[in-house]
């Protein structure tokens, strides 16, 4: 008889414990921002207390969800309002690294005004190149 009396207290106290348990993880819920009625908290906290407690330590803290697409639209609309924004330009096209010149174009740039371009001649082909140009314009090689 008194192993059966122990074993009700027991009983009665691991019942209590899922009770207090259970109200903290639905408190803990609602803290978070959730209505724990409508998501059955409590319920799954005292009949399945290991799932319902993983279930409440799972959900998402909805209060820092809200303040920060608070914020997002905030910064949205002074985006919006605001009108220094300057206009968006298309990117530049990219150049080429070189540009190859032809014969005219060079002679036509070798005079500044009326100075004359000096002119240096290339030790492996005898090219007379503009003095500008750093590699010889017929074979490559450098001034």
């Amino acid at each position: 008889m008194a192993v059966l009396v122990i074993e009700i207290i027991i009983c009665i106290f691991y019942f209590v414990l899922l009770l207090i348990a259970a109200a903290k993880m639905s408190e803990i819920a609602e803290t978070k921002g959730w209505d724990a009625a409508s998501l059955h908290v409590f319920a799954w906290c005292f009949w399945f207390p290991l799932f319902g407690y993983l279930y409440v330590i799972a959900l998402p803290d909805r209060t820092q969800y809200d303040e920060i697409m608070e914020y997002i639209k905030k910064d949205k609309l002074e985006e919006k309002n605001s009108k220094d924004v300057p206009p968006k330009r298309p990117a530049p096209e990219p150049q080429s690294k070189s540009k190859s010149y032809n014969l005219s174009e060079i002679s036509s740039m070798s005079k500044v005004g009326n100075e004359d371009v000096k002119y240096w001649v290339c030790r492996k082909c005898k090219e007379k190149n503009p003095d500008y140009l750093k590699e010889c314009q017929n074979c490559g090689t450098h001034k």
